[in-house]
């Protein structure tokens, strides 16, 4: 089973990246789940690939 995020971007580089590479598209795909609560999240369009901590507060992303 596909499970899906969206993502709000905290800082600039976070903005920048969600305009130019994901299409402003804040839906994710998510690719790997680790024991300590980090995500890889692939974006919907297959085109930014990042990893996002859900437990502790992340400078550049925030899963809604």
């Amino acid at each position: 089973m596909t499970r899906i995020v969206t993502v709000k971007p905290k800082s600039s580089k976070a903005k920048n990246r969600l305009a130019n590479i994901m299409d402003n598209n804040p839906v994710c795909v998510v690719e790997q789940e680790t024991s300590n609560h980090m995500l890889f999240l692939a974006s919907e369009n297959k085109k930014y690939f990042f990893w996002i901590s859900t437990n502790t507060t992340d400078a550049d992303w925030e899963v809604l």
